[in-house]
């Protein structure tokens, strides 16, 4: 276990990366800490997992799409060279009434990521099984 170990912190010593995750937030608070973000060089890829607690906070529809909009737009101004990709909400079976604003985010996430300028990680089965749906039902 040791050697497989080794080797993958031989392949990744010159791998450096900044966490600034906060847990629990949402777009809105998002949008008041990128300004005050201060690291000393521009990342080259940033991971957006934003959405969820939006969502479960009761914010969805428009207000949300225009809120992650904003985020986007902040990272891109703060950063702009670095790639942002973005991942879609995982359902949580705790909130079986969230589903639909969850699908209709993934949705509108994977369909228009390329407008933001953003790649987008489908992480949610259920919205790839919808999707197919609606593209089998189009014909």
């Amino acid at each position: 276990m040791n050697e497989i170990k080794e080797k993958i912190d031989d392949k990744l010593k010159d791998i450096s990366y900044i966490n600034l995750a906060i847990g629990g937030t949402s777009c809105y608070y998002w949008k008041k800490y990128i300004p005050q973000i201060n690291i000393k060089y521009s990342p080259i890829i940033i991971f957006l997992n934003l959405g969820f607690n939006d969502i479960h906070g009761g914010t969805f529809g428009t207000n949300l799409r225009n809120r992650y909009r904003d985020v986007i737009n902040k990272l891109k101004a703060k950063f702009p060279e670095s790639h942002i990709i973005c991942f879609t909400i995982c359902h949580s079976p705790n909130y079986p009434l969230a589903r639909d604003y969850e699908d209709e985010f993934n949705y509108y996430l994977l369909n228009f990521g390329n407008e933001f300028g953003v790649k987008v990680i489908d992480l949610s089965l259920h919205t790839k099984m919808k999707n197919m749906e609606k593209q089998l039902i189009k014909g």
